[in-house]
């Protein structure tokens, strides 16, 4: 993170998501460098007119999300911009079997766009089956509970990341939450 810069931005008028596209465009970082940007939170498109020049990553990201309200945190290979208090929360680590072994499937590439939530799981299910072809061991199970009304779409773009970590977004983008139920396999249901 601390090699990773932004060159040059200028926004004029933009908004949270057209501001975060043009920093994953311009930023320049250490070769073979994955850093997902993921918006968690439905925020008011409120415009915004920045210019940047040769910063560090994180403080382009910080002026960001401070122009709408947003915080910055820092997860594995991802930087999380969401409203203040709304921060994933972790499975219990009493789970640490199933943790494990959904932090080990690493995903290549994953491209939602107005998903609904019912085919970002079995995307990612069939994604895992895939990786890990014996039935059984290291394979994860997933049940969904979501009740009405339907969840929000989902959209995410995100490179070189785990299972567990694709899981806990969608299900916190959906207004959901993910838990580990004691059969070993992961449960999302409405908060």
């Amino acid at each position: 993170m601390k090699n990773m810069l932004v060159p040059y931005v200028e926004l004029s008028g933009a908004t949270i998501s057209e501001a975060l596209e043009c920093v994953r465009k311009v930023n320049v970082c250490e070769e073979g460098a994955i850093l997902n940007l993921i918006l968690l939170d439905d925020v008011p498109q409120k415009r915004f007119s920045l210019k940047l020049n040769d910063i560090p990553l994180h403080e382009a990201l910080r002026y960001c999300a401070e122009q709408v309200g947003l915080e910055v945190r820092y997860r594995d290979n991802a930087a999380i911009l969401h409203k203040p208090g709304h921060l994933p929360r972790d499975v219990a680590d009493d789970h640490s079997l199933l943790l494990e072994r959904a932090k080990a499937i690493i995903l290549p590439k994953i491209e939602f766009k107005d998903a609904d939530i019912n085919d970002c799981i079995s995307f990612v299910g069939l994604k895992c089956h895939d990786l890990v072809p014996r039935h059984g061991e290291g394979n994860i199970n997933i049940e969904l509970k979501v009740a009405s009304p339907p969840t929000p779409k989902i959209s995410l773009s995100l490179r070189e990341v785990s299972a567990y970590e694709v899981l806990l977004y969608v299900a916190t983008m959906a207004n959901c939450e993910l838990k580990a139920d004691k059969r070993g396999r992961f449960v999302i249901e409405p908060k």
